[in-house]
Formats: structure tokens, C-alpha cells, sequence
């Protein structure tokens, strides 16, 4: 986010705004767009066409759903991550287990099986949250993004107030706008976690 004197509700999709690390051309294929996620350390980016015009938005939440697609497993809960292991007691009951290294990820957490049995196991294994809990990348299907990607995105120009932008994350259900100039080119992004930032250090006055 910009710093700024302007009080709250004057700040704009401009002020809270952050660069945009990468964008995906709607032909690369999935896999290597998954990747370039992966090396810029970001959950989601805009897709573009021929002419650098925003055409979609490709996430981790998109590559969720292709693993469901995938495996049949139900909606919305599919296992992302590439270091779960699941153990199967005596009794057929399962744990998921976690077998990256102890304090990397926030869902590990000890768990005793009833065998005694002091095992690290994974809150959350449905979960998609930081780069390395992608679905794996080398399974990812080589056809364009274009096919994945969650198209007409929500945009914004980069003089919409903050209250806009605000009210069309709650009405489209997303965690993002995609900040566009006047023939829709992507300029910036606007997340949740931005709007939150502005109000936690508005000025009270």
C-alpha cells in the first residue's frame, strides 16, 4: 500500500494498490504458469491476452479445482498439498500426515495415534496457503491457462474509492480486484489484506 495523508475514505484503488509481480498470457500453459506463481511468491495473478488486456485471473484456488476435477473428490476439498502422507491405523482410521520439516508450515501440529505413536500431523490438509502447499506442479496438465483461469475478473480503475472496492469483494466473494487502466491493462492489485491494512493505520481524526 502507498503511504498517505488522505483520510480513509478518500483513499483510492491507487493509494492502496500493490505493483503486480506477474501476469500470465492467456497461451502459456498451465504448468509453467503454476511455476511462475510458484518463483514470484504470489497466490494468484491476472491473466492477459495478445494485447496485455486482463482476460481472467489464474489462483491457487483455480489449481484446486482442477485437482477435484481430477480426482473426483468432492468439491471444494481437495488435497493440495505435496507433503501429506496418510496413515491408516489398525482399525482403518486415517491421519494425515506432514513430512515437511517441523515449523514450516502453520497447520502442523502433534498428535498421538492410539497406539502411542507421536506422529506430525496436518490441521487442514484441504488447505491451499503458502507457495510450496501447491497442488504438485509436475501433474499439472500442459493445455493453456486460458482453459483454468477464472474469467471476467473484477477489475477496477485506479481512482475507485476504497468503500467500491470494498462492496465488489463482498459481492463477487473474491480476495482481490485487478486495478486496470483505460483499455484494461493491468496496472496493480487490490486484496483484502490491503483494505485491512488501510484501516488498521488510518488516522482516527
Amino acid at each position: 500500500m502507498i503511504a498517505t495523508r488522505k483520510h480513509l475514505l478518500e483513499l483510492t484503488a491507487a493509494d492502496l494498490g500493490t505493483k503486480l509481480v506477474v501476469t500470465l498470457p492467456e497461451a502459456m500453459a498451465l504448468r509453467e504458469a503454476a511455476q511462475e506463481l510458484l518463483r514470484a511468491g504470489v497466490h494468484g495473478a491476472p491473466v492477459v491476452d495478445a494485447d496485455g488486456r486482463c482476460t481472467g485471473v489464474l489462483s491457487v484456488t483455480d489449481l484446486a479445482r482442477w485437482a477435484v476435477r481430477r480426482t473426483g473428490g468432492t468439491a471444494g476439498r481437495p488435497r493440495t498439498c505435496s507433503y501429506q502422507e496418510t496413515h491408516r491405523g489398525l482399525r482403518g482410521e486415517e491421519t494425515v500426515l506432514c513430512t515437511v520439516e517441523k515449523g514450516r508450515c502453520p497447520y502442523q501440529h502433534e498428535k498421538r495415534l492410539p497406539d502411542g505413536t507421536v506422529v506430525t500431523a496436518c490441521r487442514e490438509p484441504h488447505t491451499v496457503c503458502v507457495e510450496w502447499q501447491m497442488v504438485e506442479i509436475e501433474g499439472l496438465p500442459t493445455e493453456d491457462v486460458r482453459h483454468y483461469m477464472t474469467a471476467e475478473p473484477v477489475t477496477a480503475d485506479p481512482d475507485t474509492p476504497i468503500a467500491a472496492l470494498a462492496r465488489s469483494m463482498i459481492n463477487a466473494v473474491v480476495q482481490r480486484v485487478v486495478v486496470t487502466d483505460a483499455d484494461r491493462r493491468p496496472v496493480g492489485i487490490v486484496s483484502a489484506t490491503d483494505l485491512v491494512a488501510a484501516l488498521a493505520t488510518a488516522d482516527e481524526d
